[in-house]
């Protein structure tokens, strides 16, 4: 015979309610879910499920998303650099055997907070040989000419390119190919300058 789990008087019938202190015995369900617990909890766990399932490639888009937005403004941060290192060396790019080397002639123009970022950041981009030593001046388009471009990934297709003039784009492989496809117009006047000849 079962117990009111309040009291603990035996009762007989299984009621809900005990005859002897009046209070819920819980003694007709089954098992700690009580009769129809353990269905809401299987259906439950299925909702949830469900939902993971929905929402799992959400949260691996804004993930995506989010490392795009942090190349795009590490690229912008490290283009801005170059404009400070610009305005003290005559407008003169630095010479770009490697980037490593480029990113150590600039290096004290990076924001401070956040510097290291952006140092790794700038090591592992890939910078335009074909400006460096070159003035801004003899330039002839710098909003079309590339500066450098970002490591391309497995995971991130595209990657960001930044241009002579600051602005940044964000390129799949055609644009990519259109940038690198354009080849810097230069004047060569530089080189004598008013008119001088070796």
């Amino acid at each position: 015979m079962p117990n009111c789990s309040n009291c603990g008087r035996s009762v007989e019938d299984k009621p809900k309610v005990c005859p002897h202190c009046g209070s819920p015995t819980r003694i007709d369900s089954p098992g700690i879910f009580g009769s129809h617990g353990l269905g809401c909890l299987i259906a439950v766990a299925l909702g949830v499920g469900i939902v993971a399932v929905i929402l799992l490639p959400v949260f691996a888009s804004a993930r995506s998303a989010a490392k795009k937005a942090h190349v795009m403004t590490s690229c912008k941060r490290v283009a801005i650099a170059m404009q400070g290192y610009l305005t003290d060396n005559d407008d003169r790019y630095p010479p770009m055997e490697s980037s490593v080397a480029v990113e150590q002639r600039f290096d004290r123009y990076l924001e401070k907070p956040v510097e290291e970022g952006l140092r790794e950041f700038a090591t592992k981009c890939t910078w335009n040989t074909a400006i460096a030593t070159i003035p801004v001046s003899a330039i002839d388009s710098t909003s079309d000419v590339w500066m450098f471009y970002s490591e391309r990934s497995t995971d991130y297709v595209s990657c960001a390119i930044a241009f002579l003039d600051t602005h940044v784009k964000s390129a799949n492989p055609y644009v990519f190919d259109k940038a690198m496809a354009r080849k810097p117009e230069i004047d060569r006047s530089y080189l004598h300058p008013q008119g001088k000849t070796k």
